[in-house]
Formats: structure tokens, C-alpha cells, sequence
């Protein structure tokens, strides 16, 4: 559904911008921002972005798609 496209920032003010496969629009998101229902919990250039809904969590890096 989202690629991430990048990871930007510092420390912990990092940002990461996901692209949506099915428009190509792209988003940049935050940590305690939601998207279809999923909060970002972390980010970090090694784990990319990492998301949680109903106590399941689901990361999203550079190689995925």
C-alpha cells in the first residue's frame, strides 16, 4: 500500500516520506501520526517506520513494497 521513499532528521525529530502505490502521492509522516488507521511508533534509519494498530505492529523499510 506505502513505500517509504526516505528517512530525514535528527535524533529524535525524524520525519519519513511514503509514497501510496496505488496514487503515487506522497506523505511524510511523524511519530503519533496516524495513517489508514495505524499509528507511526518509530522511526529510524535502520528499522524505517514502524506502525502499530490493536496491539499488531508492522515495519515499513527502504526494500520493502
Amino acid at each position: 500500500m506505502y513505500k517509504l521513499v526516505n528517512v530525514m532528521g535528527a535524533g529524535n525529530q525524524l520525519q519519513a516520506t511514503l509514497s501510496d502505490l496505488e496514487t503515487g502521492q506522497t506523505k511524510r509522516v511523524s511519530v503519533g501520526k496516524k495513517i489508514n488507521g495505524f499509528t507511526v511508533k518509530s522511526i529510524s534509519l535502520e528499522d524505517g517506520v514502524v506502525f502499530s494498530k490493536d496491539g499488531e505492529t508492522q515495519n515499513l523499510n527502504i526494500s520493502s513494497r
